[in-house]
């Protein structure tokens, strides 16, 4: 009896594991599926958008008169320009920070800012222009 008991919860632990590592991937599919992801501001406004590649690079954008989309440098820092998801989903690092991650859906990802204590929304873009 003790044996069963035993097996069924170690197959339990292993759907539970594998069912967290999907977390990250599902999260880092639906990153790359959209095209860009607006940075929402506490306004309502985008003024900054990111775009995640496969590969893990993550390019930053600014809206130039809030329509044209042009990639920002940062001339005084030095930032990689990439992104990664812990296996289970918890944290993302997005261009040398990190944010824990409090929920997502197919077209907003909702992160916590650890570095500042602010939240951060990422909506996919819905503007045309590349």
């Amino acid at each position: 009896m003790n044996v069963k008991i035993w097996i069924i919860g170690i197959i339990y632990l292993l759907l539970l594991g594998s069912c967290n590592r999907n977390k990250g991937t599902r999260l880092g599919n639906i990153l790359v599926s959209g095209k860009y992801w607006d940075i929402v501001e506490s306004n309502g406004k985008a003024i900054y958008c990111y775009k995640f590649e496969k590969k893990g690079v993550c390019y930053y954008y600014l809206y130039y008169n809030g329509v044209e989309r042009r990639k920002f440098f940062q001339d005084d820092l030095v930032v990689n320009d990439t992104w990664r998801i812990t296996n289970d989903g918890s944290k993302i690092w997005i261009r040398d920070r990190e944010r824990e991650v409090i929920g997502y859906k197919n077209d907003s990802v909702f992160l916590f800012n650890t570095g500042d204590s602010s939240n951060i929304l990422l909506v996919r873009s819905k503007r045309d222009n590349p």
